[in-house]
């Protein structure tokens, strides 16, 4: 049996007028005469047989009649079947909640309507087939809260937003409401499930227990875009920008590609390319212009244009900033060889490992460590991982064996825990592998006896750079597990602290300059190092969280935007490029693009648990309204209707004219 509620159980008490035809019934029975008959068998026995019929036709027709009465109370108290976990669509004890996708994505236009827009349109039509008396609800993500609403209703602007989905806000403001709203809930959640999102609900819907979902998918049918991923801007040849754009699901054909600086083209070229091909277009470009920011535009009028514009900083054309980090003593001679090349080259820093903060870190192209035995936490965190950006380290280690656990600390994990101490009364020199290549050019022979070297630690890993005379490693290069590129170096580089300098320090030596410059280009050219890129909408940590000093933000305009102080996290709100200017200190330029993920055009359905295939739903923009119109209130009713008609054909046939009176 099919568990039946109604939509407006009042109407069941019309029930009391089946009592009507009853009454009737009863009060219009022929009366009967009594005759004494000495016999029957003058009868015909049809006559008494045809009594019979019509007294259960009268019964069948008083039944009809009732029936009829029963069916019509029934169309207007609105029954449906209980079982289906969607059947709250048509209660009017409903608490509807519905969530709008606000990402990229849904800018995507089909037919030259945005997803957003289409999303929208199926909320009004579950709308209008909501009962009255439903509570319906959207969610507010400024507010972080689902708002009880009238009716749904579609914004007059723009909807969408740079950013990840508030999925895991979302499911927590829907669990909050649930405490505190009566009825029976129902989330509804439209979107056009790109993997991003559809990866985040994989794990969320089982936060939504028992309670009934409805995922509508509004992704388009043929999907297809062109777009900038990136773009190499070398450092070393500023006149050409090498742009790489993409295409899915359609071909490209003589589509411009315009760099632009300032508001002025500097440059353009044409791009080519089949569905499913990347291409790096070369674009030659203007390069004596003082604002290193750019942007590059993709000349494609495809369905998904967020794409098509992607920001970048050519390299600096000031000198690269370098941290030393260590005792401001010790590391002197470190920053005296970094100024001694030039201030357009190098531009040195020097800060105590415990007074490192995020903002050095981050507006560092080089970091040395420079026997650091003390460290900050911006600086701990640093080093397990959470630096902003690659970043190119020069190590030099602690020799004294009571600070030589710090080695330890700051080196990568697959360095770490392999370096030990050596004294050697024996001085060792340093032999270079050759002197032809771009790193060791320069240099006079193989074997530089110049340098003397009596204390080093053994057992670096990573590709060996240089030996010493006794094949030990001298120098190694070693990418970490984040992408930052390490040079590992076997001595210090510094002046040992409260020691006068030993025949062993490097820097008393004439090889000291231009091997610490070889190296730390050697490492800056491994990971390629460029300017900091950021994603919009996406909240990064902020590098000036915790020190004693913060940065202005400007827009490519100059207007002000924001101010960095102590809030933990920051984030830019969309794409460009942006000046960062910190107090007492040089400004930087940063770019910010969108995020990729936005643009794959993957689609799927999230994965729904064997516990709640009944309670999830996942439909395609052409089923919703076939799904919600079958659980419209009263879409029940017209089975009842049939059957009124049925009932009414059966009293016709069951109706008979009033005979005259006659003997019974």
């Amino acid at each position: 049996m099919i568990p039946i509620a109604f939509v407006h159980p009042e109407f069941l008490w019309g029930l009391a007028a089946c009592a009507i035809p009853l009454v009737i019934h009863f009060l219009n029975r022929r009366r009967l005469r009594r005759l004494d008959f000495s016999t029957l068998r003058f009868f015909p026995s049809a006559a008494v047989q045809t009594s019979r019929i019509r007294r259960l036709k009268r019964w069948l027709l008083l039944c009809v009649r009732m029936a009829v009465l029963c069916t019509l109370v029934a169309i207007f108290a609105r029954p449906y079947p209980t079982r289906d976990p969607f059947a709250v669509l048509r209660n009017p004890d409903a608490a509807i909640f519905a969530f709008v996708d606000p990402t990229v994505s849904m800018d995507y236009r089909e037919n030259g309507t945005p997803l957003w827009r289409t999303a929208f349109d199926l909320l009004d039509t579950l709308g209008r087939t909501l009962p009255p008396a439903a509570k319906r609800f959207e969610y507010n993500e400024a507010r972080g809260e689902f708002l009880p609403v009238k009716k749904f209703s579609r914004p007059a602007g723009s909807f969408t937003r740079h950013g990840p989905a508030p999925l895991h806000k979302m499911i927590a403001a829907l669990a909050a409401m649930r405490g505190r709203t009566a009825g029976m809930p129902l989330l509804v959640c439209l979107s056009d499930f790109q993997e991003n999102v559809s990866a985040v609900l994989d794990t969320q819907l089982a936060q939504c227990g028992d309670m009934p979902v409805l995922l509508a998918s509004v992704a388009p049918a043929l999907p297809w875009n062109c777009g900038v991923r990136d773009v190499i801007a070398s450092a070393a040849n500023r006149s050409v920008v090498t742009a790489r754009v993409s295409c899915a699901g359609r071909g490209m054909h003589a589509a411009g590609v315009t760099v632009t600086a300032g508001g002025m083209r500097v440059g353009h070229a044409v791009a080519n390319a089949d569905p499913g091909q990347s291409v790096s277009v070369p674009v030659g470009v203007t390069s004596d212009l003082p604002n290193p920011g750019r942007m590059v535009a993709l000349d494609s009028d495809d369905p998904l244009p967020d794409d098509n514009t992607f920001y970048f900083v050519q390299g600096a054309s000031g000198a690269l900033r370098v941290l030393v980090v260590g005792d401001p003593a010790e590391c002197f001679p470190v920053s005296a060889a970094f100024s001694a090349l030039g201030p357009s080259q190098w531009n040195p820093v020097v800060r105590p490992g415990s007074a490192v903060a995020y903002d050095d870190l981050d507006s560092a192209a080089l970091v040395i460590l420079c026997g650091v035995r003390r460290l900050s936490p911006q600086l701990a965190m640093f080093v397990h991982g959470a630096s902003q950006g690659k970043k190119a380290v020069l190590f030099s280690p602690v020799l004294d064996s009571s600070d030589a656990h710090a080695n330890d600390v700051l080196l990568p994990l697959q360095a770490a825990g392999s370096l030990k101490p050596v004294f050697d009364a024996k001085p060792h020199a340093i032999v270079f592998p050759d002197t032809v290549s771009p790193l060791f050019s320069g240099f006079g022979s193989l074997r530089n006896a110049d340098a003397e070297v009596n204390s080093y630690c053994a057992g670096l890993k990573g590709a060996v750079l240089m030996r010493l005379d006794n094949s030990a490693p001298f120098a190694t290069h070693i990418i970490d597990t984040m992408g930052n590129s390490w040079v590992l170096l076997s001595v210090p580089i510094g002046l040992a602290a409260g020691a006068a300098p030993t025949p062993g320090s490097l820097f008393e030596r004439g090889l000291y300059v231009p091997l610490l410059d070889r190296l730390a280009r050697y490492a800056l050219s491994a990971i390629q190092k460029e300017p900091l890129s950021w994603i919009a909408g996406r909240a990064a940590r902020n590098p000036y969280f915790g020190a004693q000093r913060g940065a202005n933000v400007f827009d490519a305009a100059g207007r002000d935007i924001m101010r960095w102080s102590n809030q933990p996290l920051v984030v830019f709100d969309t794409p460009g490029l942006y000046r960062i200017q910190p107090d007492g200190d040089m400004g930087s330029w940063v770019s910010v693009n969108m995020d990729t993920s936005e643009v794959t055009l993957t689609y799927r359905a999230p994965h729904i648990g064997p516990s709640q295939t009944s309670s999830v739903k996942f439909l395609p923009a052409g089923q919703f309204g076939p799904f919600v119109g079958q659980r419209r209130p009263g879409a029940f009713s017209r089975w009842l209707w049939i059957i009124v008609g049925l009932l009414v054909a059966a009293e016709v046939l069951l109706w008979e004219k009033k005979a005259s009176p006659a003997i019974r």
